[in-house]
């Protein structure tokens, strides 16, 4: 099943104090439909989100991270395509903001970084904004506790993401787990060549998706065999598990 977790009606039209909670409620809901199984997926923020829900919601027994990080950074609130720090957590749960890593860049500034990156390197490149606050030293209880995770934990990254360095977080995040005893399966997973935009080759459409980033457009074949690659193995992973 899709979950949405902004933009539709009755939710927040931002990427900013969306609800874990969504995932507790779907999480019932297929409970009660006689599923005994469930899992989660997530691509960039959504995959924080689904590591985030994950660690708080112990029904879920599988999740897979895609360009994922190991941190709840502040929301962003929006119109149209531009983008500005939104003074909130990006996540809630049971109604409270989690702790976030702000961005230290007023409306101005965020904006500014963003453009500055285009104007050098010819697309939107959201790094500078989280290497910016990066250089603030995070504090500990903004880190998303993985080591809660009550199943399997499948982190994919690539090495040329343009938004952060997805690779070393899942690193990170493997030796957080494995330092506190984590019990269940970890697998990283990271890739040469491909976008922050990867998601396995399952249609079409989504050599379109990597396109919108110069790695997509150089290196198209490459590309692809990375989303194909993600495919099989995650097949193989669901047939594991």
């Amino acid at each position: 099943m899709g979950l949405t977790t902004f933009g539709a009606e009755g939710m927040c039209h931002r990427q900013e104090r969306m609800a874990l909670n969504y995932v507790e409620a779907a999480a019932n809901w297929l409970r009660k439909k006689g599923y005994d199984k469930i899992g989660i997926m997530g691509l960039s923020f959504g995959a924080t989100y689904a590591l985030s829900a994950a660690a708080r919601v112990p029904d879920i027994s599988l999740v897979i991270s895609l360009s994922g990080y190991e941190l709840v950074f502040e929301g962003v609130d929006n119109k149209g395509f531009s983008e500005w720090p939104a003074g909130h957590s990006a996540y809630t749960w049971n109604g409270k903001e989690l702790p976030y890593q702000p961005y230290y860049l007023d409306k101005q500034s965020f904006m500014q970084t963003y453009r500055s990156a285009k104007e050098q390197y010819g697309e939107a490149m959201g790094r500078a904004v989280f290497e910016h606050s990066l250089s603030h030293t995070p504090p500990a209880k903004c880190y998303i506790p993985v080591e809660n995770i009550c199943g399997r934990v499948v982190l994919i990254g690539c090495r040329p993401d343009t938004e952060w360095d997805t690779c070393n977080a899942a690193v990170r995040m493997k030796k957080r787990m494995l330092d506190n005893g984590f019990k269940h399966p970890i697998d990283v997973i990271t890739y040469k060549r491909g976008t922050h935009l990867t998601l396995p080759e399952v249609i079409p459409c989504l050599t379109l998706l990597s396109m919108m980033h110069s790695e997509g457009r150089k290196h198209r074949r490459q590309c692809k065999k990375v989303r194909i690659n993600i495919k099989n193995r995650l097949e193989k992973i669901l047939a594991e598990w």
